[in-house]
């Protein structure tokens, strides 16, 4: 294997150790709150990560927390939002890929949008 080759196996199974046990644990949790939890602490560890693809899963995932905190969504759907993202992360055969983790990101990021979209976010617009 060459450098890159090495260093983009690592980068996989570090974003397969940081994210999968999370990604699990909201679809096993019943309770909105409980799937909130757990996304909200996916998100922080992957800001102290140097890989190029931590900075676009630390932003969806974020967001994903957000569509809770903005008390605009009802929580059955920001908790069924939360749900699918986690369940298209896990779906994928081996480490996750460069290829996967941008099309999580879109996907995710896209979910977030028609939710905001939809609902309202935390803008208030410009302050005069």
């Amino acid at each position: 294997m060459d450098d890159v080759t090495d260093e983009a196996a690592r980068d996989a199974a570090l974003l397969s150790e940081l994210v999968d046990p999370g990604a699990r644990q909201i679809l096993e949790a019943e309770d909105p709150w409980q799937a909130y939890e757990v996304a909200n602490a996916l998100f922080p560890p992957l800001v102290h990560q140097t890989m190029t693809l931590c900075g676009g899963m630390f932003i969806a995932w974020a967001e994903l927390v957000d569509v809770f905190e903005t008390g605009k969504t009802p929580v059955a759907d920001a908790h069924a939002a939360l749900r699918r993202a986690a369940a298209e992360w896990l779906r994928r055969t081996g480490p996750p890929t460069e290829e996967h983790v941008r099309r999580w990101v879109s996907l995710a990021g896209d979910e977030v949008a028609f939710l905001f979209d939809r609902d309202g976010t935390f803008w208030q617009g410009p302050r005069a």
